[in-house]
């Protein structure tokens, strides 16, 4: 039997958490940009037209989007966006404050040239913000379901019975070395020989 220690565990619900919710958070972030873009080509018109120009793109100051945040119906429920560190079981950053205090990762800096002006974008699609939303709380309640479930196992064969879905998480058994046997008689006189002090 192999023990399931805390390490495997933590790999199979960084694993686990990684394969179900980055493709989501991607999208999302995905979404974001092209919320960006598409502000860009009504509020920014003459910019995207002098960036693509190879001649003039060199002369304007640009620089990408650090934050992303999110802006509801009223400004109250204004937060910046962030993606979960998979594996870390936090709930969704509310305000700036929590950002220092909990792992996530940011979902600006990336490629789309904006003017220098521009760090930070505000995203007001309701949909958006909602799927974020949803994201996070499903992400969370997730992390929390596969803690609970792991720290009721103690083996890899047990969990991997239970659930083989995740075997591809566990890290391969490390083989056990046939070590000599000791023929402690012998050994005591090899000591005793060289000066150690052995039992008499």
């Amino acid at each position: 039997m192999t023990t399931l220690k805390i390490s495997d565990r933590d790999a199979v619900i960084t694993q686990a958490l990684n394969d179900a919710f980055k493709p989501r958070f991607e999208y999302l972030i995905n979404w974001m940009r092209d919320e960006l873009r598409a502000n860009l080509k009504v509020e920014h018109p003459v910019f995207l037209k002098l960036a693509k120009s190879p001649e003039s793109s060199k002369y304007l100051a640009t620089g990408n989007v650090r934050k992303f945040y999110a802006k509801g119906k009223n400004d109250v429920d204004k937060f910046t966006l962030y993606a979960p560190k998979y594996g870390k079981c936090v709930s969704m950053p509310d305000s700036h404050r929590w950002i220092d205090s909990i792992d996530c990762e940011g979902v600006g800096d990336y490629d789309t040239t904006v003017p220098a002006a521009i760090n930070k974008f505000e995203i007001t699609d309701e949909s958006l913000i909602k799927d974020y939303r949803c994201a996070w709380a499903d992400y969370t309640a997730a992390c929390t379901e596969l803690k609970a479930l792991l720290n009721s196992y103690t083996t890899h064969e047990r969990l991997v019975k239970d659930f083989p879905e995740y075997a591809k998480y566990l890290p391969a058994p490390i083989a056990k070395v046939n070590l000599p046997t000791v023929i402690v008689k012998d050994v005591r006189a090899k000591l005793s020989k060289l000066g150690v002090p052995s039992k008499k």
